[in-house]
């Protein structure tokens, strides 16, 4: 599988099967068997639009002042010949859009990727200010802070697990066009 195609979280095939299948662990030197396995999936997501159920039953397309609520969880049974573990994940976010070229959120990521050690489990809190032309608009900047809560076994995922605590504090910009 290229690089260019994200699956599960995973970049490409190699990510894939490190982040699947087991990686080399430098904490304790142990290398898994290079095998493969299946990976079974369930997700879902629900978002809801304020301005749409309060406008009801006038359409709505987005133009105009809105708070969005997002819920979404995903769980993965994962199998292979020396190996199985369950993980989930789960949130939510909140996006009010006062203005038509402002909108501010707030999400929230709860991930578990060992149902079995929740010493492994992490949190994400991030809130964003996200900067466009217009309520429909084609093209955002957005400004965005996470802070993680991790587990006292949640360490970085490959191919950075050799960094013994990850940053807790991660700030992005990004841009993005679409047509």
């Amino acid at each position: 599988m290229a690089d260019a195609i994200e699956l599960l979280h995973s970049s490409g095939g190699w990510e894939f099967k490190n982040n699947y299948f087991g990686h080399f662990d430098p904490r304790t030197g142990l290398k898994p068997p290079d095998d493969s396995g299946t990976v079974d999936s369930v997700l879902a997501e629900y978002s809801l639009s304020v301005g749409r159920l309060a406008r009801y039953p006038m359409r709505f397309s987005g133009n105009g002042p809105d708070v969005v609520v997002t819920l979404f969880g995903m769980y993965n049974s994962v199998t292979s010949d020396t190996q199985t573990g369950k993980r989930i994940k789960y949130g939510a976010e909140l996006v009010y859009t006062p203005l038509d070229v402002l909108a501010l959120g707030f999400r929230g990521d709860f991930v578990q990727p060992n149902l079995s050690d929740k010493n492994e489990s992490f949190a994400v809190l991030s809130p964003k200010v996200i900067l466009r032309t217009s309520f429909l608009a084609n093209e955002r900047v957005q400004f965005q802070y996470s802070r993680y809560v991790l587990g006292s076994k949640a360490y970085p995922a490959f191919p950075f697990n050799r960094i013994d605590d990850g940053d807790k504090d991660v700030f992005m910009i990004s841009a993005s066009m679409w047509w």
